[in-house]
């Protein structure tokens, strides 16, 4: 299952989010997303962030996020990644 949520000026997503079990593609390319401090434990493949505001990455979604084959960062503010972001396998 895909979702799109491509420009649509968001900067958190809702709480929501962590009942959408069967989501495998996200899309969040181009919004205002600051943070993924809160970000719902999804079993996605494939999540876009490019083109947002992001600063860091919290460890604890770079050991949740275990399915992920792919994560776009792109066009964001990162200064480095955190050590915890070797737990992507599948990347």
């Amino acid at each position: 299952t895909e979702l799109d949520l491509s420009r649509n000026k968001l900067d958190q997503l809702p709480a929501e989010f962590a009942q959408l079990s069967q989501l495998r593609f996200l899309n969040l390319n181009s919004n205002r997303l600051r943070t993924l401090e809160n970000f719902p434990i999804l079993n996605l493949e494939v999540l876009e962030l490019a083109d947002n505001l992001l600063q860091t990455i919290p460890a604890v979604f770079c050991q949740s996020m275990t399915t992920l084959r792919s994560l776009s960062l792109e066009s964001n503010q990162l200064q480095k990644l955190p050590k915890e972001f070797s737990s992507f396998q599948k990347l």
